[in-house]
């Protein structure tokens, strides 16, 4: 039967042929539709009723039969054959036609133009054009025929940043939200912390209507631009999660405003926050901290004390509640917690966490033996020289003020042999070794406030530097009585193997004399050699 079908379509299409050639086109039109009455695609058939019908200025029927034509070669994917007709069809004298066949004419000189920059690997004129169309007619099958035939030249591109941040852009641009969100996904692949790229993937679910991807896209984005230090890019990022109904975004938009000390404001951020996430110990912690520096304290205190209750082993929860502590002058109060976070962080062996807690517990008690020596050990573990030096210098002036002197030279000691290179360790350092070595060969003394200071501030952030009261002169030892002459009384110690005494008299002789470029000059050499000595170098 199919056979018998084929061999009528073929009689007629020859049948046809011979017709239009010989100029009898209505008998010809007539065997055409019978071909397309037993096959409606016949492509053939729909092309040569196109051709008679344009030959007798048939311009409506002529565009309908190209039409279609064109339509049957995309659907079995012959695009170039399609792109053809559409020439054809564009030849026309669209005044002759109606005006909504002229629209769609007007369509196929856009086909046209696609089909020519995509062959000449024009892509974002490409990107241009089909986006144009698809604007209007969203499934147009002929655009969304040469959307693929793009897709096949963007996978033959090389794979890099800036060529799908052009074409993820480009399809931005021209209201391709999908195909954008394509490029911006590829780039988070090679660079996940890209935020410009993410940032334009949450637009591209912003635009497709993906509200909620949007919303967790912009809050993921906001919290890392914040973590960045990028606090403006943080912040706008957190409004836009926020203008989505992210109640989360209140968090990260209520750290910048308390960053810019803008309490009133971060005040309303978190307790917005809290009335939907009511455990909620970040903005807990922080409201008690904004509410403190309002000077609300009772309810501050108690903001505190209900995020100590949700988790009163939080090193966070404790840490704020030990600084309220300190700044109400409640010390009672926070040395419990404080005895105990750091005691979990010593336990756990968290050296970063015990140097953070340490001078933590310092700055409430400044005399405790055990807190130094924790510190100490730490700073040591971290492999921090500089810190534990200066640690090291403080804990020297806890054990003065003991009368622990020879426990004080010790650390001192240390403390230079760990930073040799540190003018400020090795100015105080030698100095207090030089007064305490007087005291030793000398005899006695007597104590005068005479305070020595570190100058490093970053230290204990927020404290008062510490000082010692315990001091000592020189006494009148018989041997060095009648010696009237500083310098020469200095290089006397340093002939008998007092380093540390003539460095101290040198510097004695240089706080009263700064120009003295002979003390000056003696008082380097002797430091080298007591460098030397103490470490041991030739």
């Amino acid at each position: 039967m199919e056979t018998s079908i084929n061999e009528e379509k073929n009689q007629l299409l020859n049948t046809a042929y011979v017709l239009a050639e010989m100029g009898d086109w209505e008998r010809a039109i007539v065997d055409y539709k019978k071909i397309l009455a037993i096959d409606p695609d016949d492509v053939d058939a729909h092309h040569a009723l196109g051709d008679i019908y344009l030959k007798h200025s048939l311009f409506q029927l002529a565009y309908e039969s190209y039409d279609k034509a064109a339509l049957i070669f995309l659907s079995r994917g012959e695009t170039n054959k399609a792109v053809s007709i559409f020439k054809l069809i564009t030849a026309m004298d669209s005044s002759q036609l109606p005006e909504g066949t002229q629209a769609q004419i007007n369509y196929a000189h856009g086909y046209i133009k696609i089909d020519q920059v995509l062959k000449a690997d024009e892509i974002e004129p490409a990107i241009e054009l089909i986006g144009k169309i698809l604007k209007f007619r969203p499934q147009d099958p002929m655009v969304q025929s040469q959307l693929k035939t793009l897709e096949d030249k963007i996978d033959q591109m090389p794979v890099s940043i800036q060529t799908y941040q052009m074409l993820g852009n480009a399809f931005f641009k021209n209201n391709l939200f999908e195909k954008a969100r394509q490029m911006f996904m590829k780039i988070t692949e090679i660079e996940p912390q890209n935020l410009d790229a993410r940032q334009h993937l949450a637009q591209a679910y912003l635009k497709q209507g993906a509200t909620s991807e949007a919303k967790k896209e912009f809050l993921n984005l906001a919290e890392e631009a914040y973590a960045k230090g990028y606090i403006d890019q943080a912040f706008d990022l957190a409004q836009k999660a926020i203008e989505l109904k992210s109640v989360e975004a209140r968090y990260i938009s209520g750290l910048i405003y308390f960053k810019q000390e803008k309490f009133e404001e971060a005040v309303v951020e978190f307790e917005t926050l809290l009335r939907f996430k009511v455990n909620h110990l970040g903005a807990l912690i922080y409201l008690g901290k904004a509410l403190d520096m309002l000077g609300r304290l009772e309810k501050a205190r108690s903001t505190f004390q209900k995020a100590l209750e949700i988790d009163n082993e939080s090193p966070e929860v404790q840490e704020a509640w030990i600084e309220f502590c300190v700044r109400a002058k409640e010390i009672d109060n926070a040395i419990p917690n404080m005895t105990a976070i750091l005691e979990k962080a010593v336990t756990g062996n968290n050296a970063e966490m015990v140097v953070k807690y340490a001078k933590l517990m310092i700055r409430l008690e400044p005399d405790n033996a055990s807190t130094h020596r924790k510190l100490i050990d730490s700073l040591e573990t971290l492999g921090d020289h500089p810190g534990t030096a200066e640690a090291l210098y403080r804990y020297a002036l806890l054990l003065e003020r003991k009368k622990l002197f020879n426990d004080a030279t010790e650390c001192l000691e240390k403390a230079l042999v760990l930073s040799p290179n540190n003018a400020q360790v090795i100015e105080k350092a030698l100095a207090r070794l030089g007064k305490t070595e007087i005291k030793t060969k000398y005899g006695s003394a007597t104590e005068t406030e005479n305070p020595i200071v570190f100058k490093n501030s970053d230290f204990w952030e927020g404290s008062d530097p510490l000082s010692s009261a315990f001091t000592e002169e020189l006494s009148e030892d018989k041997d060095i009585d009648s010696i009237d002459d500083p310098l020469k009384l200095a290089r006397v110690c340093a002939q008998k193997g007092f380093l540390k005494a003539a460095i101290e008299i040198y510097q004695q002789i240089l706080e009263t004399n700064p120009g003295s470029a002979e003390a000056r000059k003696h008082l380097a050499e002797v430091s080298a050699l007591y460098l030397k000595k103490l470490t041991g170098s030739k």
